[in-house]
């Protein structure tokens, strides 16, 4: 899927668990990896979740963001999937995919964000 790139973790000082392309501990968020595609076509997959151990042990998903984006610069955000366990008292979710025309500002296609009811899949 990625040449050489993996998405790893690492342990913050504050008892969490980062997950990410190239993250450090200090916070700095991961890198873009570049998707493997047909000739001419530039994906990039970005990764940003915290994790932290719920009463039981468990890992669980505090936070995160997922983004597919394009262009052989990764200029052109097209996917965003975020993700917030405790955001005003109650886990939400957003999902926006973007379109981009010529003659319009960015615009979003489809935008999707929601007060979860009952505990998300992480």
């Amino acid at each position: 899927m990625t040449d050489g790139t993996s998405i790893r973790t690492v342990n913050t000082p504050d008892d969490r668990t980062r997950l990410g392309i190239d993250i450090t501990r200090s916070g700095a968020r991961g890198r873009l990896a570049r998707l493997r595609t047909t000739r001419g076509i530039h994906l990039w997959l970005g990764v940003d979740a915290e994790l932290f151990a719920d009463e039981d042990g468990h890992a669980t998903v505090e936070k995160s963001t997922w983004t597919l984006v394009s262009g052989q610069h990764a200029e052109t955000e097209m996917l965003h999937y975020d993700y917030e366990r405790a955001k005003d008292g109650y886990p939400e979710a957003h999902f926006n995919a973007i379109r981009r025309r010529p003659d319009k500002a960015v615009e979003g296609l489809l935008d999707l964000g929601y007060k979860l009811q009952e505990p998300a899949l992480d």
